[in-house]
Order: C-alpha cells, then sequence, then structure tokens
C-alpha cells in the first residue's frame, strides 16, 4: 500500500490541488505495527494554509482489515483517525478518505470514495510513535492549517 495526501489551499502561492506521495510500500504484519511505521510524506515550504485534505490509499491490502487502525498526524501534531475497525475488504484497493464522500467504509468494501470511518476507537491510544488519544475524527481538522512539514 501506498499513501497519498491531496491539499487544497487558499493562499497566494497554492490556489490548486496539489497532490503529495510517498510511494514506499507500507507492509501490515499481524499483532504488531506496520513498516515502515511512521510512514512519513513531506509537504515542501509553500503551503501556507489548507483548504481540504483528501488521504489516498494506493494498493489497499490487509489481513484483517477489521484489526487495522490508521492515524493521520499533520506537521501540528493534530491527528485524524482515518480508518479502524472496518470489517471486510478485497487486496490491491484504491481508498480514498474525504470528508464530504457519501458514506463511511462499509463492513465489506472495496475500492472507492468514503468518509474516515473511526469505529468507537477515538479515544483509544494506539502504540507508539503515535501521539496519544483523543484523536480527531475528520479531515476538516487541518482546514486553515499552514501544511508545510512532514505528514505522518
Amino acid at each position: 500500500m501506498t499513501a497519498l495526501g491531496e491539499f487544497t489551499g487558499a493562499s497566494e502561492t497554492f490556489t490548486s490541488p496539489r497532490i503529495f506521495s510517498n510511494d514506499t510500500p507500507i507492509t501490515f504484519n499481524a499483532g504488531s505495527s506496520s513498516a515502515p511505521c511512521p510512514s512519513r510524506i513531506t509537504v515542501p515550504s509553500g503551503i501556507e494554509k489548507i483548504g481540504k485534505v483528501r488521504v489516498i490509499l494506493r494498493g489497499f491490502s490487509h489481513p484483517s482489515p477489521s484489526d487495522g487502525r490508521f492515524l493521520l498526524v499533520g506537521p501540528n501534531r493534530k491527528t485524524s483517525l482515518l480508518m479502524s475497525g472496518a470489517g471486510v475488504g478485497g487486496s490491491r484497493l484504491t481508498l480514498r478518505l474525504d470528508d464530504d464522500a457519501a458514506a463511511e467504509i462499509p463492513f465489506r468494501f472495496g475500492s472507492g470514495v468514503y468518509r474516515p470511518t473511526p469505529g468507537d476507537n477515538s479515544g483509544r491510544d494506539m502504540s507508539s510513535p503515535a501521539p496519544p488519544a483523543p484523536y480527531n475524527t475528520q479531515l476538516s481538522v487541518y482546514n486553515g492549517q499552514p501544511g508545510t512539514g512532514i505528514w505522518s
């Protein structure tokens, strides 16, 4: 799986959607953290103010998606719990996470556009190096924030 972040901004230097990505595959290990953990995306200077964040997970495969928890941490340490306790998926899926999507990730899911689906885990701490809970449950937590820096 690889992760992409799509930002739309509202600044003089950044007025159209830009995509920042990390094409290093993320491997899910049963009973432990993924590798690499965390996966990082560096957003260069010039992203003064975020208008919207969308997350794209390409090539998503997990032996038991309901066991996985996926957290986005911005350079300002704000968090968004993208997915937790999702049901049964396929392999090599493309998941697009967007606050404006019609539905959360259903129990049985395939490639598609979904809202972040935190389940009931937004108040439960994740293992290190994740920051402590509680976690935000929407990507809009980043709106209006600077985008420059390391996202993980």
